[in-house]
């Protein structure tokens, strides 16, 4: 397996996970009266899906990417580009429930889905780009 299909592989299992909850029906899942359960799973599930599609557009983005000052400044991209995608994904994912299944569109589902977003390029930031690629490579041995 290349590195680079090795790279993209545990953001499209995750894609697929993420399908697969969403196409269970609504019954399938516990209902609590005081929190909503599911909007942390939207938090947990989109954002961890930010941070996987991240790595892999980061790894392929350094393999090709030239090390210049103008490079330095486009550090940033493969995160907001993952950011996006997954906002759109998350967005599409909500269309998506209400047409194929017996589900109904959440608006606050799409809002949940954007804090998990947030929070996961909160922590890459924070956590420092290139401390988080290392751990990512060691974890998925990249």
């Amino acid at each position: 397996m290349t590195p680079r299909l090795r790279a993209f592989l545990p953001a499209a299992l995750w894609f697929l996970l993420i399908m697969v909850l969403l196409s269970l029906p609504g019954s399938s899942f516990p209902e609590v009266r005081f929190w909503k359960p599911d909007k942390i799973a939207h938090i947990g599930l989109f954002g961890m899906q930010t941070l996987l599609l991240w790595i892999a557009i980061a790894t392929a983005h350094r393999d090709t990417a030239e090390h210049t000052a103008a490079a330095s400044r486009r550090r940033l991209a493969p995160l907001l580009i993952a950011a996006l995608w997954t906002l759109l994904f998350g967005a599409l994912s909500e269309y998506y429930q209400d047409v194929f299944t017996s589900r109904l569109a959440d608006p606050y589902d799409i809002i949940a889905n954007a804090i998990g977003i947030a929070a996961a390029v909160i922590v890459v930031i924070a956590a420092g780009r290139e401390r988080v690629l290392r751990f990512a490579r060691r974890a998925l041995r990249m």
